[in-house]
């Protein structure tokens, strides 16, 4: 009898049994509920075996509707929903604080698109980590987008760059500004990177793609920007569910190589342009600096 053909693997047969479980770990998700509701992300991880599954939202009546229609699908106190405001750091900080008393937190996953309020928050959550006796590195998984490709980004020659971006005399354009926000947040995983070592907490970014039905335009309702995008969601957008898995990749699949980059379809890829420009790495460190005075200083 011929002998079988001994193969030869990139992983080992312990890392490939484990890579898709999330047993025993704990998963804060933050996003409104009534989008959470929708896009389907929360199933994945709860299939994977999450052993609690944290959401969040600012309207507890909306919340109470959310834990009852999720429950209905979950065990008993897996999930549960806990009250935040991106808008108000003083919430943020609660917020965090209450997380800080968990047994253990593993994974972090932020959808808001605010810049300060999600580097806040990240910087946080990392605190928590370093404060905490760990086995395993944290997850930390901020939801970018290639619309960051787009930005123009001409307040990057502002000093101060924030207070720049909060001129109200700017004529404001609702595309570019999305577009530079999530720029920001990719200059900020970078730079938190330099900062921040993979052994502590992997942070990574994670592309979702464009979406329906998860309330795209909604802030633009009844304008004709409002209506292109809702169009163009409905016509060529993924589902909720096939966009969730690629923030479900990038919280369980991506290992530390994935530190400070950006995911997208399953695979680490290049930032935005203007983020691999030699003279933005200046920037991001006016970025990193405008903030030691605020919310830097969270983290020591």
């Amino acid at each position: 009898m011929t002998p079988p053909t001994t193969a030869h693997f990139d992983i080992s047969p312990e890392k490939e049994a484990r890579k898709l479980s999330c047993m025993r770990r704990q998963l804060f998700i933050t996003p409104p509920l009534t989008i959470t509701k929708q896009d389907g992300i929360t199933s994945p991880f709860l299939d994977l075996g999450v052993s609690k599954l944290i959401l969040t939202g600012r309207d507890d009546a909306k919340n109470e509707a959310a834990l009852k229609d999720l429950n209905q699908n979950a065990e008993t106190g897996r999930v549960e929903l806990w009250q935040l405001d991106m808008l108000s750091y003083e919430s943020i900080t609660n917020f965090v604080e209450r997380a800080s008393h968990l047994a253990q937190l593993d994974m972090v996953e932020d959808v808001q698109t605010n810049y300060l309020s999600t580097a806040l928050m990240t910087l946080l959550f990392l605190r928590i980590f370093k404060n905490s006796s760990r086995s395993s590195p944290g997850k930390i998984v901020l939801v970018s987008s290639d619309t960051a490709a787009w930005a123009k980004f001409k307040d990057r020659s502002a000093n101060p760059i924030l207070s720049a971006l909060d001129d109200k005399f700017n004529k404001w354009d609702t595309m570019e500004r999305y577009a530079t926000s999530k720029l920001l947040g990719q200059l900020f995983v970078t730079e938190l990177a330099k900062h921040v070592s993979p052994d502590l907490a992997v942070v990574n970014m994670a592309n979702p793609g464009l979406c329906h039905g998860c309330g795209l335009g909604r802030h633009g309702a009844g304008t004709v920007l409002g209506f292109a995008l809702g169009s163009l969601a409905a016509v060529m957008g993924r589902t909720p569910s096939i966009g969730a898995r690629a923030i479900v990749d990038a919280a369980v699949r991506k290992e530390p190589e994935s530190h400070g980059q950006y995911c997208e379809d399953g695979k680490i890829r290049p930032m935005a342009p203007l983020v691999c420009k030699p003279e933005t790495e200046e920037v991001a460190q006016r970025l990193w600096a405008e903030k030691n005075e605020g919310i830097v200083s969270f983290w020591s």
